[in-house]
């Protein structure tokens, strides 16, 4: 339980006046937060920009989640995400960030988005499942494949990040049907074949050994 801030522009004449505004708010919640235990996270865009300003407010925080995704064409390159966590170690506490990844995909022409889940059916697989698995592409969209995921945790890990955010676990694919009362409730939605294909095990098995058993945040 806690609160999780979101921070944006207005126009350059309001920023600095916005941004007084929110460390003023993040002190009043994370005092008012001590006595229960609960986290306040803020979620930025990583342009430099954002960190250089937020930079003060991070000691009023547990997490800084860094979105990194949702640029023009491949949206959440691994390149982009190594420029994320350089930024993040060059200008933040890198033990507050969390580097973002997305579980859905977008079109790289139109920049419409669908669900990972939504990815990973047959129709959108004409070489098969492990062949987009590996190329990250199908049908047109860009999205993070498991093979990924796991290099990015690991690139969080390397460069001593917090951890990982996943916009978000819903849009995961899922590995085995779910049993309600003697009835499958839920289908199975991952492929049948190829590697792998759930973007949480991925980061499961990506995860260093001393992560283990970590208490992660709502958004993580």
């Amino acid at each position: 339980p806690g609160f999780a801030f979101g921070s944006g522009y207005k126009s350059e004449d309001d920023v600095a006046r916005d941004y007084h505004g929110l460390q003023h708010l993040l002190i009043e919640t994370r005092e008012a937060f001590a006595p229960s235990g609960r986290v306040v996270t803020l979620a930025y865009y990583p342009d430099r920009k954002q960190e250089r300003m937020l930079g003060v407010m991070s000691e009023h925080v547990d997490a800084m989640h860094a979105m990194a995704y949702d640029q023009s064409g491949r949206h959440s390159t691994y390149a982009f995400a190594e420029k994320v966590a350089a930024q993040a170690v060059e200008l933040l506490p890198p033990s507050k960030v969390t580097l973002g990844l997305p579980f859905y995909g977008r079109h790289l022409q139109t920049g419409d988005w669908k669900s990972y889940e939504d990815l990973m059916k047959p129709e959108d697989f004409p070489d098969g499942p492990s062949a987009s698995l590996e190329a990250d592409e199908a049908g047109g969209y860009y999205y993070n494949g498991p093979l990924t995921i796991a290099r990015k945790v690991r690139l969080a890990a390397s460069h001593g990040l917090q951890g990982v955010m996943v916009w978000e676990a819903g849009q995961d694919c899922r590995e085995a049907p779910v049993w309600r009362h003697g009835k499958v409730a839920h289908v199975q939605t991952c492929p049948e074949q190829g590697p792998g294909a759930s973007l949480l095990s991925a980061i499961r098995g990506a995860l260093p050994p001393s992560s283990e058993g970590a208490g992660p945040h709502d958004e993580l």
